[in-house]
């Protein structure tokens, strides 16, 4: 029975069935309404048609003699032929045929088309496709538009209206489904073997519901020698552009083009049990223009009924858990993959990744990837197929390079992607579903400190050894100061011996900063105003001091949690404070003016009052090169002299030194050179070994500075 009958006979069908069970009178009104709809729909398009019929007639001209006839049959709604029997002068006949369906008539392009002396109708089929089948000289062809001769431009406006209201009335019959699964299950039955261009081609087409409505697509191609091709496709509705589902035809080889969006190769194709390269269309034969058209608009409607299924997750650690499950070996021809991730959910949301691939020669290559969930940005998980392969790709945040790697047991770059291998494309979009509910939810909890020792405490136990063939690190603190010493392990290279010396309350809380470098996770401390303030020693010599302390890192949520640590400290260490009184300030500064040492140089230093002159101080230091050479010097200075603006902790190299100068620089000390009077000056400059001490002298000569001031 045609498509057309089964559309004459349900309404009668449902009011057969029932005409017992029928229990409201508006239900059998509904039904009545539907039957009679149908009857004069069609009835109204047989009108139509005989109306076009009556129009288009025998066209005269002085060398051609054009006979038309259009036919339409009752029983296949919407389908018409036109014949036109062409004579020419000397009697010659030709014939031309055509068939198509005006439900697939563009109305937009039912225009009057004139050429030369010549009146025609112009029709095309909606979006160019060549639904048209077109015989002439026993030869079959298909085409998307015509031209239907008229007498004149009268009669062609007449029919252009003709037609168009046939379009509407026809495209009223055309089938129509009204889910996703009726279009499925319609599309499922109509796919059928084929045979052209001396090939056989046996076809079927299934979807699974369970497995996330994948789409299977058989087709066994056999020649004509015997030899058999398996093709087998596999891919997702929703995967699929509706507007590019159409019709190819080649010679008598009716074609149905499938293609993914954005022609993106998401098709898995498998030929003869061997994976092949993914692909982004497939093709399915069929011998008939109508059923063509039909399932074209079938998987159209398949394609925008397609509603995709969500999985709801209750617990960030049942997502997880979820996430782990789906990482499963992968086995092919030449190699085994083995997979595993692993989820901690305890609190810091870390995972570990391991990648092991076996050739089919036995030889194996391990890979490491460790990462925090918190790290990997959401909205960029892709979907990377290369080849026959298909990953999904993590990516961290801001494209940091927060992944650790290690290869084959070597310690790698620190990277910004992992790449995980799956061989379900559902699989690998049901985990960027998980992850985007899960990812915003595994922020790891970082510890909050309550007071300056528990955080001392932390960094005691976390500084240390990052692995084998790495520094080792300690982390302690004498008199105030914080040391970093550190210990590179491994035979490679110059084994140096590393020590940092500094203070808190010398660090900006805004210059801790976590930086990658190659292999290295470095939490970096910096001094405010980038002075040099720390103390570095490399193999027990003093070097040139530092703006900056590096501290080594096994993992990024590490670095953050140091990073929190460090700044907890500088907040709750207090500024150094003035001396209570200047008598305290001076006894200060003749107490911590000493000797001091710097490779190559020793400077001994002292400073007194002037003993018929307690307002005037007596600074005076011996410089012993390494050679033993020696040279003295002297400055006598009344503390009001000097600008408390201009008194600094400068350095220089390996040497720390207070800087003075005079107020507006005058020169007013005076200068002894190995007991010889010199020139006055406006400077003098104080060597100290250490940088509390420097501060602390600096704050008591600024205090002296300022109440000797006249």
């Amino acid at each position: 029975m045609s498509d057309m009958k089964k559309l004459y006979f349900l309404p009668l069908v449902v009011l057969y069935l029932n005409k017992e069970s029928i229990m409201h009178r508006s239900v059998y009104c509904l039904a009545l309404a539907l039957f009679i709809s149908v009857i004069t729909n069609a009835q109204s398009l047989n009108e139509s048609f005989s109306a076009i019929q009556k129009s288009i007639t025998t066209v005269k001209s002085e060398k051609l003699t054009i006979e038309p006839e259009f036919t339409f049959d009752n029983n296949t709604y919407g389908k018409v032929n036109l014949s036109l029997s062409t004579t020419n002068t000397k009697g010659s006949v030709s014939n031309i045929s055509y068939h198509w369906n005006m439900a697939d008539i563009d109305v937009n392009t039912v225009v009057r088309y004139v050429k030369g002396k010549q009146v025609s109708v112009k029709i095309a089929i909606k979006n160019k496709q060549k639904f048209i089948r077109q015989l002439k000289n026993n030869k079959v062809s298909y085409i998307s538009e015509l031209l239907i001769p008229m007498n004149n431009t009268n009669d062609a406006e007449v029919l252009i209206k003709e037609i168009k209201a046939s379009i509407e009335l026809a495209d009223l019959g055309k089938l129509k489904w009204d889910t996703y699964r009726a279009a499925m299950d319609w599309i499922k039955n109509k796919i059928s073997d084929q045979q052209t261009g001396g090939k056989s081609y046996t076809q079927s087409l299934n979807d699974f519901p369970l497995q996330n409505n994948k789409i299977v697509f058989k087709q066994l191609v056999t020649s004509s020698k015997g030899s058999v091709t398996d093709n087998l496709y596999e891919f997702y509705i929703n995967d699929l552009f509706e507007n590019t589902v159409n019709l190819n035809i080649s010679g008598d080889r009716l074609e149905i083009k499938l293609k993914t969006i954005g022609d993106k190769k998401l098709i898995k194709h498998t030929q003869n049990g061997k994976r092949l390269p993914y692909v982004s269309g497939v093709t399915i034969l069929t011998a008939d223009i109508d059923l063509a058209r039909n399932l074209i608009i079938a998987f159209q409607t398949a394609i925008s009924k397609f509603e995709k299924p969500k999985k709801e997750f209750s617990s960030i650690a049942n997502t997880l858990a979820f996430v782990d499950s789906k990482v499963m070996d992968i086995k092919e021809k030449n190699e085994a993959i083995q997979q595993n991730l692993k989820s901690d959910t305890s609190g810091l949301f870390k995972s570990v990744y391991t990648k092991i691939t076996t050739s089919s020669k036995g030889n194996t290559k391990e890979e490491n990837y460790t990462f925090f969930w918190e790290h990997i940005d959401p909205n960029f998980i892709e979907i990377d197929i290369s080849g026959k392969n298909l990953y999904l790709v993590l990516k961290s945040k801001g494209n940091k390079k927060y992944i650790s790697h290690i290869k084959d047991g070597k310690k790698q770059a620190l990277t910004n992607e992992v790449k995980i291998e799956f061989t379900n494309l559902a699989t690998a979009r049901e985990i960027i579903n998980a992850l985007k509910y899960s990812i915003p939810l595994s922020k790891a909890e970082i510890p909050e400190f309550s007071y300056r020792m528990q955080a001392i405490n932390w960094l005691k136990e976390n500084i240390g050894k990052i692995s084998e063939n790495e520094e080792d690190q300690l982390f302690e603190i004498v008199n105030s100061k914080f040391i970093l010493n550190v210990s590179p392990s491994g035979s490679k290279g110059k084994i140096k011996q590393m020590s940092y010396e500094f203070y808190p309350f010398t660090l900006g809380e805004d210059l801790a900063q976590i930086e990658i470098k190659s292999k290295k996770i470095i939490l970096k401390l910096g001094v405010n105003h980038k002075n040099k303030y720390v103390k570095y020693i490399e193999n027990g010599a003093l070097k040139s001091y530092s703006s900056e302390v590096p501290i080594l890192c096994r993992d990024i949520i590490e670095a953050e949690i140091m990073k929190a640590a460090f700044i907890y400290i500088i907040q709750q260490t207090p500024e150094l404070g003035e001396f209570s009184s200047t008598a305290q300030a001076l006894a200060y500064l003749k107490s911590n003016i000493g000797k001091v040492e710097i490779p190559g140089i020793t400077f001994n230093q002292s400073i007194s009052n002037k003993s018929n002159d307690k307002d005037i101080l007596l600074f005076s230091f011996d410089e012993v090169s390494a050679k033993g050479k020696a040279e003295s010097r002297l400055y006598e200075f009344n503390p009001g002299y000097l600008s408390p603006e201009q008194i600094k902790l400068n350095v220089k190299g390996k040497e720390l030194f207070i800087e003075v100068f005079t107020r507006e620089k005058q020169k007013l000390i005076k200068s002894y050179k190995n007991n010889e009077l010199q020139n006055y000056t406006n400077t003098l400059q104080m060597q100290v070994n250490d940088v509390l001490a420097g501060m602390r002298l600096e704050i008591a000569l600024k205090m002296l500075a300022k109440a000797y001031e006249k």
